[in-house]
């Protein structure tokens, strides 16, 4: 029933992801974490992103243990504009971070959100660090790839391109290392 709701928001039918979601709490009358958890999505789906926030966040109250409510949560914050939701988002990606370690998209939008102010410096010693790494994540490289990129220069563009190549190189079967 889960995936199920996933495929029908992936795929804008949002009313059908509702009446899932419905059946859902019908079925199922004590999970109301999972309940707020699955119309935070279907929020979260439609752009109502404080809406979205407000039943992760009663979802994580509930039940702490809920780590995609958390995800989500701090999905949700980060669209909402401001300072303040942007604080909330990196403690909510923080303490989910701290209990799911080897999510890699959940480092990548760590990255994406809060790293931004790495020096062009920082970004070549990951990329020689990346490199000089025989198993590196691919979202590592690709992520950092795409950082030297918008510095703009010769150099950055010469070890973005290693990197995708190393991606490519050092993990042939997954596909996100052809971007």
């Amino acid at each position: 029933m889960l995936f199920q709701i996933e495929v029908l928001l992936a795929e804008g039918a949002w009313e059908e992801a509702d009446q899932i979601r419905e059946t859902y709490l019908s079925a199922y009358p004590n999970q109301i974490p999972m309940v707020e958890y699955l119309s935070g999505r279907v929020a979260f789906a439609q752009d109502d992103y404080e809406t979205a926030r407000d039943h992760f966040n009663m979802a994580v109250e509930m039940n702490p243990n809920l780590q995609r409510s958390r995800y989500y949560l701090a999905l949700a914050q980060l669209q909402i504009p401001g300072e303040e939701s942007k604080q909330a988002a990196r403690v909510s990606l923080e303490l989910y971070m701290r209990n799911n370690p080897a999510d890699s998209m959940a480092r990548q939008l760590w990255t994406r959100a809060f790293d931004r102010d790495r020096t062009v410096v920082q970004l070549r010693i990951e990329a020689e660090r990346l490199l000089a790494n025989d198993e590196p994540l691919v979202d590592d490289l690709l992520v950092t790839a795409q950082d030297l990129l918008q510095e703009g220069d010769d150099i950055g563009k010469d070890l973005a391109l290693k990197l995708v190549q190393h991606a490519v190189k050092t993990r042939p079967t997954e596909a996100r290392a052809y971007p």
